[in-house]
């Protein structure tokens, strides 16, 4: 299963779940017409029974891709470790992941020199992604969607072990709440919305509002930075 489909097929694929299509058997159509490469039109003059066949054989293609991953593709090395910048830009390529999947698995795989002291030093991420992706977009499926799923599991895991900075309970009065005029309600509804968090302000609020120390900051790892944040909440420092 998948062991052939390379991550540019992969993407073609993943790409269909974002179309609405007339009915399903049009998406069969065109899931069948990507992993064959022929065209739909000699799908559609294809004798019923022969396609009903194709579906059975082709079955996996609705199956996720093998969940481990190569530490090594090509010269570029596996990165479970992050800085700021790279998880905000990750957060960000997940919005539309079908679109950006080579992109991501860029940020994933990165070139390094050697290793120090037993931890592995890699590039920065200075090049132009729009460029690296096409370093993937032959490289097979079961080889690197591993590295993408543990990265979804790293995210998810440290969204919850810091869900306090992410979504920040706050308390009201529903008396005081009965007593706030619609302008009160509207600005107080404001404030519950910029407690979201939000990339741009954390870095705004961290540099000081000193541009000049954006790369500073953004370099420095994820971890590091959030276990800062929560100790300033926790002593209100």
């Amino acid at each position: 299963m998948w062991n052939n489909v390379t991550v540019e097929t992969f993407m073609e694929l993943r790409g269909l779940e974002t179309i609405s299509f007339d009915s399903p058997f049009d998406l069969e159509l065109e899931r069948l017409s990507i992993l064959m490469d022929i065209d739909i039109e000699e799908l559609q003059e294809m004798d019923l029974s022969d396609f009903n066949k194709l579906l059975k054989q082709y079955y996996w293609v609705k199956l996720p891709p093998n969940k481990t991953h190569k530490p090594q593709i090509k010269s570029l090395y596996f990165k479970d470790w992050f800085t700021l910048g790279e998880f905000i830009d990750l957060n960000y390529l997940f919005e539309d992941e079908a679109k950006n999947f080579d992109k991501i698995l860029s940020i994933l795989y990165r070139y390094s020199n050697h290793v120090k002291w037993g931890n592995r030093v890699f590039e920065p991420l200075k090049f132009d992604l729009d460029e690296r992706k096409n370093m993937f977009s032959n490289v097979l499926i079961n080889d690197c969607f591993g590295a993408v799923v543990k990265f979804v599991e790293f995210r998810d895991n440290f969204l919850k072990v810091y869900e306090n900075l992410f979504n920040p309970v706050i308390e009201s009065d529903e008396s005081e709440e009965l007593e706030l005029d619609p302008e009160d309600i509207k600005a107080e509804e404001e404030e519950k919305k910029l407690s979201k968090f939000s990339w741009e302000r954390l870095i705004y609020d961290l540099s000081g509002g000193d541009l000049t120390k954006v790369d500073q900051l953004t370099d420095l790892p994820i971890i590091l930075v959030f276990n800062m944040l929560s100790m300033k909440q926790t002593y209100g420092i």
